[in-house]
């Protein structure tokens, strides 16, 4: 999910409006079931009436969908003291649950108290404790724990006080926005939690992280802050990344973080003295716009009022405030710097073009990563590479995305360019989902066609898709090879077969087709199940590969395939790669 500016529903009042509120609830004090026994939305220091007749709940589950009804929670008529029947919800078990209130009219609100679960005093360990809380325009109902929220905003994560000992209410404030809308914050300490990276096994790395205020970078040339990290090695120091003297091109070496293995990490940065600051500014890893597969992906961003050096991922929970959780872009393959926010209290500086422009010796380069548009001028020779998304991996592995490359000479016009998107993973019985279209000056290439679907008897179909280049074959009941997908000529190349299961030999699944070569049958001598090399490309300065086919059934891996490879073909299960265009020319 992408978090944008906390309080962007704000009124200068510090209240906030909004349809639904969702509370993600992840475990308990103790006990195997959970309870909540009010929550309250409070405006001006009162809190809000509301009856059943105001709203609907809706919850993961209830323990009785009468007398521990999810409404009841919200409920302000209800008793916080006491027995909990009929005056508190009650869930099944103690983790992954979901609690929603949808307004019946949107509701404006500058506090959420809450008085955790208790029976008279007693068996509070069944109280919730740590809930995120998230706000949405819409009306929400999707009772999943942690699924998608769309059109939300993240208010905190957090966790909650247990009910003190003894009968009797016990409010605690768990969200608050008295104070109106925030313009900075000010912080001792920031610590970045990274759980993912972009396909590598090796390492995950960052090139830089820097902080501005009221738009102005703020300097720490190698000084001003410690540094912590869970791993690195001497010539990635997690120091390297907060320096603002360090060049954001060139060599990695001596100029980045980057960890000594792909584990979930954290680093941290201390200042001498609390920071006020604004925004937060990153360059993902790249080495001379190469390696950029060993940048960090989703990164959640915390911040203290106290000095933190503890590296284990997800601790001091307690001393921590939540500033986002989000996806950081992949550097593209070209040795420049490349900034992107990933915080900010302007909640629009986040909406930021995944398309640019930069000089690259004596050419210009354009980078489409979503659709956009060329103003083309009279006459001008342009070179372009196209890139369609790459196919989906259902049990075989995903075609990848058609390539063209060529040069173009331009008119005086604005030309239409699209990027395609990845194709959908597959699994079971559904095939990989074939990537979108990318196109400009009239051209074409084709997305990638999905890997092909598995089934348990003989009926169904386990061919590869069609595409730039053809999914792999998947594999069913019989004794016959499922057909892979085809390539389109001059784009991409057929998909490899794969084999359904026949006396005691098992089934498998075949490698999706790349721009560079056909994807590898099931029985390939060599390379079984591997995926089709994609094609190497120089148009940024930097020789990538792209639109290379996704392999099956833990084969090696293809050059230019995966998920996180431009027109890469999907591994088995796995998403495609997106598309991508890129334009060149002289200055």
């Amino acid at each position: 999910m992408f978090i944008l500016n906390p309080f962007r529903h704000a009124s200068d009042s510090g209240a906030i409006t909004t349809k639904s509120v969702v509370f993600d609830v992840a475990d308990t004090w103790g006990s195997s079931t959970t309870s909540i026994r009010s929550i309250e939305f409070h405006k001006n220091g009162a809190a809000i009436p509301l009856t059943s007749s105001d709203f609907t709940a809706y919850a993961t589950s209830s323990l009785n969908p009468t007398t521990y009804a999810p409404w009841r929670s919200f409920d302000t008529t209800l008793s916080k003291s006491g027995g909990w029947n009929n005056n508190a919800w009650f869930a099944v078990i103690g983790s992954g649950q979901r609690l929603i209130v949808v307004f019946n009219t949107p509701q404006e609100f500058d506090q959420i108290v809450v008085t955790n679960g208790h029976n008279s005093g007693n068996q509070t360990d069944r109280g919730a404790r740590n809930v995120k809380i998230t706000i949405s325009d819409d009306a929400i109902s999707d009772v999943t724990y942690n699924a998608v929220i769309a059109n939300s905003t993240e208010l905190n994560d957090t966790e909650w006080p247990e009910h003190a000992a003894g009968d009797g209410a016990d409010d605690n404030v768990v969200w608050d926005n008295t104070a109106g809308p925030a313009t900075s914050v000010t912080a001792k300490t920031v610590l970045f939690d990274i759980t993912g990276g972009y396909g590598t096994e090796v390492a995950l790395g960052i090139r830089s992280i820097e902080f501005k205020l009221n738009g102005s970078l703020i300097s720490f040339p190698g000084t001003g802050y410690t540094a912590y990290g869970l791993e690195s090695s001497s010539a990635f120091t997690p120091s390297n990344v907060f320096n603002t003297s360090l060049s954001k091109d060139g060599a990695a070496s001596n100029n980045s973080w980057l960890s000594s293995s792909a584990t979930p990490q954290r680093i941290i940065i201390v200042f001498d003295t609390p920071q006020e600051f604004d925004q937060i500014v990153i360059n993902n890893y790249h080495d001379a716009g190469a390696s950029t597969d060993q940048g960090v992906r989703s990164v959640e961003v915390l911040y203290s009022d106290i000095e933190v050096t503890n590296t284990g991922l997800g601790s001091e929970s307690g001393s921590t405030t939540f500033l986002s959780d989000r996806d950081w872009s992949q550097h593209v393959p070209i040795d420049a710097e490349l900034e992107q926010t990933v915080w900010a209290i302007d909640g629009g500086l986040l909406e930021e073009s995944l398309n640019f422009v930069r000089q690259i010796g004596s050419d210009w380069v354009h980078v489409f990563r979503e659709d956009g548009s060329f103003n083309g001028q009279a006459g001008v020779n342009v070179d372009y590479l196209i890139v369609a998304g790459g196919g989906g991996g259902g049990a075989g592995g995903g075609g990848a995305g058609g390539l063209l490359s060529d040069t173009f000479a331009t008119a005086m016009q604005s030309y239409p360019v699209v990027v395609g998107p990845a194709g959908f993973n597959g699994g079971g019985g559904v095939s990989g989902g074939n990537g979108g279209d990318s196109s400009v000056f009239g051209f074409t290439a084709i997305g990638g066609g999905g890997g092909g679907a598995s089934h348990t008897g003989t009926s169904g179909d386990a061919e590869g898709q069609n595409g730039g280049s053809g999914g792999g074959g998947g594999h069913k009941d019989g004794t016959i090879g499922t057909i892979p997908g085809t390539g389109t000529v001059g784009q991409g190349n057929d998909g490899g077969e794969g084999r359904n299961s026949s006396g005691s030999t098992g089934r498998r699944g075949g490698g999706g087709g790349g721009a560079g070569e056909t994807g590898f049958d099931h029985d390939d001598l060599s390379f079984p199940s591997r995926g089709g090399d994609g094609l190497q490309n120089n148009i940024t300065g930097v020789n990538q590969y792209y639109a290379g086919g996704g392999s099956s059934d833990n084969a090696d891996t293809a050059l230019g395939g995966g998920s996180y490879a431009w027109g890469g073909g999907g591994y088995e299960g796995q998403l495609g790669g997106p598309g991508i265009v890129i334009l060149r020319y002289p200055v």
